[in-house]
């Protein structure tokens, strides 16, 4: 079986690493030509040098007519919070965990086994966790 190999110190990533804002910055500014919201950038560099760009948008005006979730795992957050003791309007909110700080809750994988929670920090990082922490840290923040 062939090693794989980091691509992290490759000269492609590196260039790629450091033009990293402008590429944020020229997104961001696509999105607001056509009216969308600009949601994350990924970029992944092959072994052989090759460089895909990931890129997730919503459509703010198709999300406030809704007055719909803008993704999947937020919609299955709405649809399943009940079944974990949740409540829905608990989605877009901040919640503190103590020794980790502030996280906005974005949704729910329902095909994670444990960490079906998904969170992003205020630097718009993704996390994970379980529904019932969720709960705990809910409740404790209400009282």
């Amino acid at each position: 079986m062939a090693k794989r190999r980091s691509t992290g110190g490759s000269p492609t990533y590196q260039r790629i690493k450091q033009d990293m804002p402008n590429y944020i910055s020229a997104m961001k500014m696509f999105a607001d030509t056509f009216g969308l919201d600009y949601k994350k950038l990924r970029v992944v560099v092959g072994l052989f040098g090759e460089v895909t760009f990931k890129v997730e948008f919503a459509d703010k005006e198709f999300v406030a007519s809704t007055n719909g979730p803008a993704t999947r795992q937020a919609a299955a957050f709405e649809a399943n919070a009940g079944y974990f003791g949740l409540k829905t309007e608990w989605l877009g909110k901040n919640v503190t965990f103590p020794s980790q700080g502030t996280y906005k809750i974005v949704g729910l994988n329902t095909k994670a086994k444990k960490n079906k929670i998904l969170l992003e920090n205020m630097n718009g990082r993704g996390a994970t966790c379980t529904a019932p922490v969720l709960k705990r840290l809910m409740e404790a923040q209400a009282a």
